[in-house]
Formats: structure tokens, sequence, C-alpha cells
């Protein structure tokens, strides 16, 4: 990041974990690292939900063991279907881990196994669902995560400090220290056992998205930031404004625009010379 810090006034994170250490990295230059989390859509009137029934459990995003701790996931499923039969899990997403998932559940009908799922299907897929899980070791701050407390899921989740964290509270989800393995499935069975909790979770997991990570609220912030880093001075967007070379390019000289007609030759001379070679 360094070498950007002369063209950038400011950078943005997604959370204040991210911006923490990116000031920890900036040594040449300080510049603001703002706090800019992610915004999702959201629909005019929230969604009305009924958590009768058998308790329906989301998994929405890469199948993969780096960073998602999927095996670790399949022994939670296998422990919440043990002990609460009529719990239901669905697994949407592709990865290497997938065939793994497929011959562990084979037959099962609680568990179905999506795999890719096109992200205009996404909102139909929330709607049939009652909890968002996530058991992974890092994270920024997933999208898939908003878009489910947006939609009324109770994120079951890790307590992870970038992102998540200032999100997901004890009003609405259940965050477990990464190294509770027991604690996932325990956070899951709660729910399980009490729709009551569960209902009022979901209410507030909806009123924590539209108040604070709504695509409205994102833009509201961005033209905030912009307003206090602009001041009292107007934008002048007819100025004239020169590029220059390629950041980290060797020969900057190449890139002087009095050498720009040379550079212009010698690429049509290439041209030339390649369409030449491919007729014959």
């Amino acid at each position: 990041m360094e070498r950007f810090l002369p063209w950038l006034d400011a950078v943005a994170g997604v959370s204040t974990e991210i911006c923490r250490k990116i000031e920890a990295r900036m040594t040449s230059r300080k510049i603001p690292a703002v706090h800019q989390p992610y915004g999702v859509p959201m629909p005019e009137t929230p969604l009305a939900r009924s958590h009768d029934g058998p308790l329906r459990v989301l998994y929405l995003g890469r199948v993969s063991e780096e960073q998602k701790r999927v095996s670790l996931m399949r022994r939670i499923m296998k422990a919440t279907l043990a002990k609460h039969p009529t719990l239901t899990w669905t697994l949407a997403g592709d990865g290497e881990a997938l065939p793994a998932f497929q011959e562990d559940f084979k037959g099962d009908a609680r568990v179905n196994i999506l795999g890719p799922v096109p992200y205009e299907q996404v909102p139909k897929l929330l709607e049939a669902h009652e909890v968002y899980f996530l058991c992974s070791d890092y994270e920024g701050l997933p999208l898939s995560l908003l878009e489910a407390m947006g939609a009324g899921l109770v994120p079951v989740v890790s307590d992870l400090p970038s992102g998540i964290s200032e999100v997901v509270n004890d009003r609405n989800g259940i965050r477990v220290a990464i190294d509770d393995k027991e604690g996932y499935a325990a956070a899951v069975l709660q729910l399980a056992d009490d729709r009551q909790r569960m209902a009022a979770m979901s209410s507030a997991a909806v009123s924590e998205v539209r108040l604070s990570h709504s695509t409205a609220a994102m833009a509201s912030r961005w033209e905030a930031m912009l307003d206090r880093m602009m001041g009292d001075s107007e934008p002048d967007w007819g100025r004239p404004c020169r590029a220059g070379a390629p950041l980290g390019h060797e020969s900057r000289l190449m890139f002087n625009p009095i050498f720009r007609p040379f550079r212009s030759a010698v690429k049509r001379y290439r041209l030339g010379k390649a369409n030449s070679a491919g007729i014959t």
C-alpha cells in the first residue's frame, strides 16, 4: 500500500479493525483510514416471517477448508441433527470440499446440498431459512451476513474482531469463540428450542441492517466523508488532468507526452507486422 500513498487522500476500510491495521502499515505518509462498512439492498417493508416448524439453517458461501473451516461445519451439522432430528440444514455454494458433504449426507432428507446458487436466487433462498451459519476463522465484513440479517435470518457466527463483532450482538444473533467447537452446535440448538427468543433476534437483525447497513446508509456515509474531505471548496470537474506513468512502472520516461508520437508509431509498426505475418 505504501507506494500508492502519494496519490491518495484517504483509504476506506469495511471494519474498524481493518482501518486500524491500515493505519499501522502507513510509514512514509499518514492519511485518514475511514470506516466505511458495506450496505445491502433492503425491501421497502420487512418480510413477514413465521418461526413455526423445524429450524432451518443456511450456510451460504465458499465450500472450502481455508478460512471457512467446513470440516468443522460438517461435525457441527452432524451434532445438531443427532440432538434435534427435525432440524434442517441447507448448503449453498461451491468449492473443493463439496463432495465430502455430498458423501457424508447422502440420502439424508434433512440436509439440502444445492451447490452454486445464482445471485438472483439468493433472496428467495434467504426467505426460506431462519438461521445464517458461519464458522470462519477470519473475515472482513461478509456481505452474505448483512444480506441474511437484512432478510431476518439470525446469525450464528464466529466471534471475529473485523466486521462481525460490529454488526452481530446479543440482541440480534450469537457470536461463538472460534476455539469453542461445541459452542457453535449449542448456539444452533438454543435457537431450535427457544423460538420466541429467535423471533425477537430476527426482528433485531432486520432493524440493525436497515439502520446501519442498507445501501442508503452506505451512500450517506460516503457522501458525508467526501463532504468533510472537500471542506468549503467546490470540485472543479472541468480542470484538465495529466495522467502519469502507471504506478510501479520502471521506465517512467516512456510515458512522457513528448514520446507519445514515437510510442504510437512503434505500436502501429508492430501491429502492421503482426497482421502481415498472419496474412502470409
